[in-house]
């Protein structure tokens, strides 16, 4: 005589406990995913903290924190404070971002190609990062013996000035290493008798 069993997930439903196989089974067929139901299936808040309610348990029975949907999001901080980047450009962020999910770096900042906000160029001039310069470029870069100068200075420069690499290796960026003419044409002037003072002590 076939000895019949409950199925294990808690549905009541009878089923005979060995298969045509002889393998003992506990669960009807496709309610191995059912969990039993809990006596009572009481309301929650859901955790991603929308302040929502929704039962605990599902139709399985199978217990669950969020709404469907919510669980990429997190509890809003008490405070969103700001945060400095972590790629070390010195700029801020919001520690959390409009889902609610801690971050690290301003977007764009943590590519396997960012730099840390400074390149050089192929014609030597050091290029750095700074969106909130007044003459920075269409991608937000401006050059570095610029900024070296103006920070030095406490001011911007005109778009006349001209600076001068006294080594001659633009991108050696040190204020020691700089000299600052009003003009391009003054400048030019400048590098020209230098010219001539070294062809006449050669």
């Amino acid at each position: 005589m076939t000895e019949l069993i409950k199925c294990a997930c808690g549905c009541g439903q009878i089923r005979p406990k060995y298969d045509r196989y002889g393998i003992a089974r506990r669960f009807i067929r496709g309610h191995h995913r059912r969990k039993p139901p809990p006596e009572e299936n009481s309301l929650i808040s859901c955790a991603c903290g929308c302040g929502q309610i929704r039962p605990k348990y599902d139709r399985y029975g199978i217990a669950r924190r969020f709404i469907l949907g919510h669980h990429n999001r997190r509890p809003p901080p008490a405070e969103n404070s700001l945060i400095s980047c972590a790629c070390g450009c010195g700029q801020s962020l919001l520690k959390y971002d409009s889902r609610w999910r801690p971050r690290k770096y301003i977007r764009g900042h943590n590519a396997s190609r960012w730099k840390g906000g400074r390149y050089i160029q192929e014609d030597g001039y050091v290029m750095i990062f700074s969106p909130e310069h007044p003459r920075k470029n269409s991608s937000n870069y401006i050059y570095e013996h610029r900024l070296t100068m103006e920070q030095n200075l406490g001011r911007l420069l005109t778009l006349e000035e001209s600076i001068h690499h006294i080594n001659g290796n633009k991108s050696d960026n040190g204020i020691e290493n700089l000299l600052l003419f009003p003009s391009n044409r003054e400048h030019m002037i400048w590098e020209r008798n230098q010219s001539g003072n070294i062809w006449e002590r050669m």
